[in-house]
C-alpha cells in the first residue's frame, strides 16, 4: 500500500511538459502493481475485503484497480484522472 500511495504522490507533483519523461515512468509502475495485484488473485481479494481497514479510500484508483474485472481495465484505471484525460467536474 505504500508503495503505490509513494506512486501517486510522487505523479501528482510531476506537473507540466518538463517532467514528462518521469510522470511516464510513474504510470508504468503503477501499471506494473496494477497487474501484479490483478495476476495473484488471493492478494486482490485480500486487499478488496480489507480495503477499508488498509485506508484504501473509496474511489480512489487503487480501489477502483481492485474492483475491475480485467486486467486492462486494472492497469487502465490505475492511473490518476488526469493521466486518463478526465478533469476534475469534466467526466465525460
Amino acid at each position: 500500500m505504500k508503495v503505490w500511495t509513494d506512486l501517486e504522490q510522487r505523479h501528482e507533483k510531476l506537473v507540466g511538459a518538463e517532467h514528462k519523461e518521469a510522470r511516464h515512468g510513474v504510470e508504468q509502475q503503477l501499471r506494473h502493481l496494477a497487474r501484479e495485484i490483478k495476476q495473484d488473485g488471493p492478494l486482490g481479494r485480500t486487499l478488496q475485503e480489507r480495503s477499508r481497514s488498509l485506508g484504501i479510500e473509496m474511489g480512489s484508483p487503487l480501489d477502483e484497480v481492485l474492483k475491475a474485472r480485467t486486467l486492462e481495465r486494472a492497469q487502465e484505471l490505475s492511473l490518476p484522472a488526469r493521466s486518463r484525460g478526465i478533469e476534475r467536474g469534466l467526466g465525460l
